[in-house]
């Protein structure tokens, strides 16, 4: 945490090669499966369409300087899902998500997430998220940033407003 009360979270460079090089292991994988002995199109079609679309994202992010993720006071943003801060009143929820060993935080807003995403392909992935989680949600981990997910909790943790904080004390989480 900086002194101004500001945390600021960057990408790391290689944990951003580490997931663009398992992207093209599945974009290897896919081609193979289109042009292999096995000849299954589709499924070798979908891995090169999708883990190639990541695999451009996750190379296009080395080049990224930005502050990724900024916690203060007043709320947060997490560049990589929202492009608007996140205010703390927006909130209502928030929970811990684990799965196959990676936690993250999810988010419930009173608020639809369309207010804060410019971006359409962002906005689609809110969205699904919202089908998947239930609502309107922000899913936030701490895959390819300079900290990891403690550091993000207890940085959550010292921001958050008096409101919240029990959620973060309790059970729920």
């Amino acid at each position: 945490m900086s002194d101004a009360g500001t945390f600021a979270a960057r990408y790391v460079s290689w944990k951003l090669l580490l997931l663009f090089a398992g992207c093209m292991v599945f974009v290897a994988l896919g081609l193979w499966l289109i042009f292999g002995p096995t000849l299954h199109y589709l499924i070798g079609f979908l891995c090169v369409l999708l883990f190639g679309a990541y695999a451009i994202a996750w190379f296009a992010r080395l080049f990224d300087r930005r502050k990724i993720l900024v916690i203060d006071t007043s709320g947060l943003v997490d560049r990589r899902i929202v492009d608007r801060a996140i205010p703390w009143d927006a909130i209502i929820d928030i929970r811990i998500w684990k799965q196959y060993g990676q936690r993250s935080l999810i988010f419930s807003l009173n608020r639809p997430v369309g207010d804060f995403c410019d971006n359409w392909f962002n906005w689609i992935m809110l969205k699904l998220n919202g089908i998947f989680f239930g609502g309107n949600v922000i899913y936030m981990n701490a895959s390819g940033l300079d900290i990891g997910f403690d550091d993000l909790l207890r940085e959550i943790k010292f921001h958050i407003p008096s409101r919240l904080t029990a959620m973060l004390d309790g059970d729920k989480i």
